[in-house]
C-alpha cells in the first residue's frame, strides 16, 4: 500500500472511531431523527426532520460531518435563539448532500458575531469536506444554516464510471 493510500486509510479509520454514537451503526436520517427528539424533550423547543431523496447512502465521513453540524446548530440555537420551532432538512440528491437547519428564533447580524466556535467550526468542517455552510439570519427574522457537501471523491469517480444511456440509437415507431 503506497503512502497516500496508507494515509487515507487511517483518516478513515480515525473518522469511524470518532463517530458519534447516535450514528454508529445507523444511518444518518435515523440519528437526525433521535437527535431531534432528544432535543424537544430536553429543551421544550419543537424540532421537525424532513428527508428528501436516500435514507441511507451517506458515506462515514459525511455522515458525521452532517451529524455534527445539526449538533451545533441546535446547541446555538439552545443557547442564543429563544426559538419555538425548528425545521431540519437532509437532502440527499445525485452524491450533493445537503443539510438545512432552520429556527424561528430571534436570529441576529451574522457580519457582527465575535468569539465562539459554533458557526467557525461549521464553515471549518464543511470546507475540510470541500462544501459550503451559509448563514442567513436578521434580527426578528430566524435563522437558516445550510451546509452542501459533493460526494466523497471515490463516490464521485464511481458515479462517472456508470454507463450513460444513449438516447440518441432509440428503436423507431
Amino acid at each position: 500500500m503506497d503512502r497516500d493510500a496508507q494515509a487515507g486509510a487511517s483518516a478513515v479509520s480515525l473518522i469511524a472511531a470518532s463517530a458519534p454514537v447516535d450514528l454508529t451503526g445507523r444511518g444518518l436520517a435515523d440519528a437526525l431523527d433521535r437527535l431531534a427528539a432528544r432535543h424537544t424533550r430536553d429543551t421544550g423547543t419543537r424540532v421537525e426532520v424532513s428527508i428528501v431523496g436516500e435514507r441511507s447512502g451517506t458515506s462515514t465521513g459525511t455522515g458525521i460531518a452532517l451529524l455534527r453540524t445539526a449538533q451545533e446548530a441546535l446547541a446555538n440555537i439552545g443557547r442564543h435563539a429563544a426559538a419555538t420551532t425548528v425545521r431540519i432538512e437532509l437532502r440527499h440528491d445525485s452524491g450533493l448532500m445537503a443539510l438545512v437547519v432552520t429556527d424561528d428564533g430571534q436570529g441576529f447580524d451574522p457580519a457582527t458575531v465575535q468569539g465562539g466556535y459554533g458557526l467557525l467550526g461549521m464553515r471549518t468542517r464543511a470546507s475540510s469536506f470541500g462544501g459550503t455552510c451559509t448563514v442567513r439570519s436578521a434580527p426578528g427574522q430566524g435563522t437558516t444554516v445550510r451546509v452542501e457537501l459533493p460526494p466523497p471523491p471515490a463516490e464521485q469517480a464511481a458515479r462517472s464510471l456508470q454507463p450513460v444511456l444513449d438516447l440518441s440509437s432509440t428503436p423507431d415507431n
